[in-house]
């Protein structure tokens, strides 16, 4: 029974733990990732468990929003290529949905460290945290993409919803940004722009290299 209690009582805490993580995360911008640095680290959950564990969490739900028969693209297209579409599309988004967050992620560490700090471990925590509060921001996007499909009908929705989806993300970003880093470095608003604009820019190239995978996967399935 001692067994039992001790078990239960480290779950609950354990679980209230990450809410708390959470909540500061979420409403103190930066405060987090200063504290982690400075050594205060016994109330906030590991930021890499806690990337890991969202980052699945949001995906796999996205997963429950696929539509896989959505062709309206194609028209009037051979039945191949309508069941090579329907193929496709799925493991298309399922691959964007997986891989985007942690290109995301490699590329805040990797600009982080060239602008922001000279420790990598920096670089590391500030895009732990400001990921994960991305990952949350943009699933609705995300299950919005998810539902539409790549070539749905209301794919025009996914579109015009895209702008205002990364307004939220990127507001958050620049506020941890104010709190960990505009303090220590020269120019630091010049700095935060082209650290936003090396970000997407990697975030399109990894999508513009899946749109050739995907492209070719379609002229191998209709040989």
């Amino acid at each position: 029974m001692v067994g039992l209690v001790g078990e239960y009582t480290a779950q609950v805490v354990s679980k209230l733990k990450v809410l708390r993580t959470l909540g500061t995360l979420v409403s103190r911008p930066g405060r987090l990732t200063i504290d982690f640095m400075e050594g205060r680290r016994i109330d906030q959950v590991n930021p890499v468990w806690l990337f890991t564990f969202v980052w699945s969490t949001v995906v796999t739900v996205s997963h429950f929003f696929l539509q896989p028969e959505s062709g309206a693209m194609f028209g009037d297209a051979p039945p191949e290529l309508l069941d090579a579409a329907a193929t496709m599309q799925p493991w298309f988004l399922g691959v964007l949905a997986y891989t985007s967050p942690v290109v995301s992620l490699l590329a805040s560490v990797a600009f982080s460290r060239v602008l922001f700090t000279s420790r990598w471990i920096e670089a590391w925590v500030f895009s732990l945290h400001v990921g994960l509060v991305n990952l949350i921001l943009n699933a609705p996007l995300s299950a919005l993409m998810a539902w539409f499909g790549l070539w749905g009908e209301g794919t025009w929705l996914v579109l015009g919803f895209t702008p205002l989806a990364m307004l939220p993300p990127l507001i958050y970003v620049a506020l941890a940004f104010r709190t960990v880093f505009a303090g220590r470095v020269a120019m630091p608003w010049v700095r935060f722009a082209a650290y936003f604009l090396a970000c997407f820019a990697a975030e399109l190239a990894w999508s513009g290299v899946l749109g050739v995978a995907l492209f070719f996967a379609f002229v191998a399935a209709m040989a």
